[in-house]
């Protein structure tokens, strides 16, 4: 009996330490977005700290009305006044034109939303979007902050071509203090799409769907604004982070097997302190 347990223990001790080995490896990080500028900088003014796709990444190309760092690590949208109408729209290369596309394997985009505080908006329409494109302004596939009663997370492809949306969607409540990590992730050799969210911990998934059966790669960020933001001017939506990584996304199982293993090594410890004892 102790030999099998000794077995098993053993097992579980190489399994945790090819799990810790895996996640120990981190993926290339291709694009980052860290908004510590001084306060005040407009969209296009913030660093993407990123390696690139066969070269350096750039910035976003447009400064965004209504959208600036608060020189406390925090990219700001407000609606500049309130009202206001049409979409304010931004892109980021991914990498030099010539040389800066993913076009195979998995590659995920983060977003860190800081919180929000969106009372009374109740457009029903898309509030805040960011995804990944193909040249052309075609929409491999993409996130949506939509407002209504709450503020409701979705993903979404490109309506022109022949991927799906996803049929799950997250509602939050129409103010939040708490960060939330939001992870979109394209597998460009099997042509699928996930999307899911943290507040801390694990993610959650909302599942996954097609993207276009034409796409080649991507190559761009693109980062949509509702011109009707808000209705009142105190009203804003706060990111933290904004990155892209390559590379298999990290599977909930490896963290759980490096727990269970780390758990059952901690009671075996305390059995043969026991036993000594």
């Amino acid at each position: 009996m102790k030999s099998l347990l000794s077995h098993s223990f053993a097992t579980l001790a190489l399994l945790a330490a090819g799990a810790l080995a895996q996640t120990a490896l981190a993926n290339p990080v291709i694009a980052d977005f860290g908004f510590g500028e001084l306060g005040g900088n407009t969209l296009n003014q913030t660093a993407n700290s990123g390696t690139g796709v066969g070269g350096a990444g750039g910035t976003w190309g447009t400064a965004v009305s209504g959208v600036t760092t608060n020189g406390s690590g925090l990219l700001v949208i407000r609606n500049a006044g309130g009202g206001g109408s049409g979409t304010r729209t931004a892109y980021a290369d991914l990498g030099p034109v010539a040389t800066g596309t993913v076009s195979s394997g998995a590659v995920s985009l983060y977003t860190t939303f800081s919180g929000w505080d969106l009372p009374g908006v109740l457009n029903d329409s898309p509030l805040f979007s960011l995804g990944f494109i193909e040249g052309n302004d075609f929409l491999t596939a993409g996130f949506s902050l939509t407002a209504g009663a709450g503020v409701t997370l979705s993903g979404q492809v490109d309506a022109s071509g022949n991927g799906s949306d996803l049929a799950t969607t997250q509602a939050f409540g129409s103010t939040r203090a708490a960060p939330l990590t939001v992870r979109l992730s394209v597998d460009l050799d099997t042509d699928m799409y996930s999307l899911a969210y943290s507040s801390g911990g694990g993610y959650t998934s909302l599942g996954s769907a097609a993207v276009d059966s034409a796409t080649l790669g991507i190559n761009s960020l693109r980062w949509s604004v509702s011109g009707n933001f808000a209705s009142t001017t105190n009203s804003f939506l706060g990111i933290d982070r904004i990155w892209v990584e390559t590379g298999p996304v990290p599977e909930p199982a490896s963290a759980a097997l490096v727990a269970l293993a780390l758990g059952l090594a901690a009671c075996n410890r305390r059995k043969r302190t026991a036993t000594l004892h």
